[in-house]
């Protein structure tokens, strides 16, 4: 239970957070998003960096203790790669059923979505397609926060 409990922090984190709640038509250009970020292989290095960024960091770290970080990567790179129009289907729980009962805060969301957009702009992801995904991830807020 503990170890779902986890993997299901870790999907939302990413972004978490990319389009499960906000369906990719409202995101105007979805897929040239993708295409700049530089397809598959450029979702798998913002993930890799923003798994990077979490694991590092003290303040959030210990949610991920009993996670298979390679299970979560997987759920990630379908999920930032689905949210930008990309050829993957993620198949994970929405936000507000994975994250049930977590007690998630406002302050640790603030910090993992941090950590990915430290990601993204370590990537070298544009500034307007780093904003363009950001937005997605706020919007993702209130399903993840408190539940």
């Amino acid at each position: 239970m503990q170890k779902r409990r986890f993997v299901g922090i870790g999907i939302a984190v990413l972004g978490g957070f990319l389009l499960l709640s906000v369906p990719n038509e409202s995101v105007a250009g979805a897929h040239l998003v993708y295409e700049r970020i530089g397809y598959q292989s450029g979702v798998e290095t913002v993930v890799d960096y923003f798994l990077a960024n979490v694991g590092g960091d003290d303040r959030v770290n210990g949610r991920f203790s009993d996670t298979d970080m390679a299970q979560l990567r997987g759920h990630l790179i379908d999920q930032v790669c689905e949210a930008t129009d990309g050829p993957c289907t993620y198949k994970g729980k929405n936000m507000r059923e994975a994250h049930a009962g977590m007690g998630i805060t406002e302050a640790e969301f603030a910090i993992i979505a941090g950590h990915f957009a430290a990601a993204m702009e370590k990537a070298g992801v544009s500034a307007s397609d780093h904003a363009t995904i950001m937005s997605v991830l706020s919007a993702m807020q209130d399903d993840i926060v408190g539940q």
